[in-house]
């Protein structure tokens, strides 16, 4: 069933593409700031790729037809336009990374300096220059690469109380991870180790794609002149998990470090996982700018007019290793085709 499904949605893409509906609505919509999210750009297989990481060529292909039909912009062109009111040019795209993974520099970077193409970066300043992984990626690896998966699900299953075992590894995958980021962080870290000792797995093998950006390699992105970072917290944590105390170093310290490490002052935010009225509310807004960040980025699919009013709630297009990747819908999401890919 979900063959056909996906067999009608891309005949209808396709022939809405035929239509150039997407280039109409890129002219309807010209006054609205593109963003697209990104996380790993991978040239290895991890049977399957998950969503995350999109593969090499895709991404290129990507890149290309955001250079050839928006003008892409630095993030420090969106600070300026927010402090200053300067115009932004008709059709303005950002490119974003979330999370600083490794690969961000060996694969992904070689790929926009070829199309000349700025990007930001926002990481998550615990995992600078560590070998940790995040732990939603190392649970990936875990339940669908492992040679002990099926150990690995099991003990899972028991202790989130789900049953995952008539599932596929992905599906299994993708059902557990919603349900961990909500549990407490002590919970989460205990079941992570008893997992850990189920799992063979090396990730080591792993480590060119889920490892993170060191400091020097931060050093040399930022001095190609086409990549600009933001704070993506301290450890990865939904800032609606936190208790108010923890806000100073998952925001504040975070940003000081940053900041500290670029040699400028870094005021652009992302907010983990990023589902407003969920993960964030007014209250982090709030000390978001009272801690001197001057923009904010969320995970919710729309395109948006930036303003003093959404500074704080900037919408990004989801590009991941799905469906919604493929020529015909990434250019009508880009676009901002309505319901489906939440345009508005």
């Amino acid at each position: 069933m979900g063959d056909i499904r996906n067999s009608v949605k891309r005949m209808a893409a396709s022939a809405l593409c035929g239509l150039q509906v997407d280039r109409l609505l890129r002219h309807i919509r010209r006054d609205r700031l593109v963003a697209v999210m990104y996380h790993g750009v991978t040239r290895n297989p991890h049977g399957p790729t998950p969503w995350t990481q999109i593969p090499e060529g895709v991404f290129a292909r990507q890149v290309e037809f955001l250079t050839e039909n928006y003008n892409l912009l630095h993030l420090s062109d969106v600070v300026d336009h927010l402090q200053t009111g300067r115009d932004l040019p008709d059709g303005s795209a950002l490119i974003t990374f979330d999370d600083g993974l490794r690969n961000n520099l060996s694969v992904a970077f070689p790929i926009l300096a070829h199309y000349e193409a700025p990007a930001a970066i926002f990481v998550a300043t615990d995992f600078i220059g560590t070998d940790r992984f995040y732990w939603f990626d190392e649970l990936y690896l875990m339940m669908v690469a492992d040679p002990a998966r099926e150990q690995v699900t099991s003990h899972l299953e028991q202790s989130i109380g789900r049953d995952l075992q008539a599932l596929g590894p992905a599906e299994a995958y993708g059902l557990s991870v919603e349900h961990l980021k909500r549990v407490p962080q002590e919970e989460l870290q205990e079941l992570m180790e008893r997992l850990a000792g189920v799992a063979t797995l090396e990730l080591e093998a792993f480590s060119d794609d889920y490892s993170v950006l060191d400091w020097p390699q931060i050093e040399q992105l930022q001095a190609s002149g086409l990549v600009e970072f933001g704070v993506h917290t301290a450890s990865h944590r939904i800032l609606s998990s936190l208790e108010p105390a923890e806000w100073g170093r998952e925001i504040r310290e975070s940003r000081r470090q940053l900041s500290r490490a670029l040699g400028r002052e870094a005021v652009a935010f992302a907010y983990p996982n990023g589902v407003p009225g969920i993960d964030y509310s007014e209250v982090h807004r709030s000390y978001l700018r009272e801690s001197g960040y001057i923009c904010a980025f969320n995970t919710d699919p729309r395109l948006v007019r930036l303003n003093a009013g959404t500074s704080f709630d900037i919408g990004r297009l989801p590009a991941g290793n799905d469906i919604t990747s493929e020529s015909p819908f990434f250019r009508l999401m880009c676009s901002g085709f309505p319901g489906l890919f939440g345009g508005s």
